[in-house]
């Protein structure tokens, strides 16, 4: 019933949060960028500086290749779960990209943490989370939601 009652209780906070952080840096909004990224991801990047020029020059390279994120769609097939002294989440979404007459269309997840009341979650790609690079951001990380594989993008081309 616990698990339950979280679902309800948290779930619009979560998808309100998750399409912020998810959309900030396309809108290069750095300060929502901040506050729902994981800070375990922002502090052994160096700090806020270090975080915000690390997403800019991201931004800029994908922009110079070409690339565009067309939308990102946070979807409400939510996971939550209590963990020890805190909440998990596991949000799905889905991100658009356009290189040339190409489109992307890429499903992955976001990993969410909380404290137990819930308000405020901050994220970080679950997929990297059990990589060798996650062990340095988390590695003492542990969860009680299974993470699936993250699936093959779909790929559109619309030249003939």
């Amino acid at each position: 019933i616990t698990q339950l009652k979280a679902q309800d209780q948290f779930k619009e906070t979560i998808i309100r949060q998750a399409k912020l952080v998810s959309e900030a840096a396309m809108n290069d909004d750095y300060e929502s960028l901040i506050r729902y990224t994981h800070p375990n991801l922002v502090e052994k990047v160096g700090g806020e500086e270090a975080f915000i020029k690390l997403i800019e020059t991201t931004m800029k390279s994908m922009k110079s290749g070409g690339l565009t994120i067309e939308s990102v769609e946070v979807q409400d097939s939510i996971v939550i779960s209590k963990y020890n002294d805190e909440y998990h989440c596991l949000v799905p979404k889905v991100i658009v990209i356009s290189i040339n007459e190409t489109k992307i269309i890429s499903k992955s997840y976001l990993f969410g943490f909380s404290d137990l009341k819930g308000e405020h979650w901050t994220f970080a790609e679950a997929d990297k989370l059990q990589s060798k690079s996650g062990k340095f951001f988390f590695p003492e990380f542990q969860t009680n939601i299974q993470i699936p594989p993250q699936p093959l993008p779909m790929i559109i081309n619309f030249k003939n």
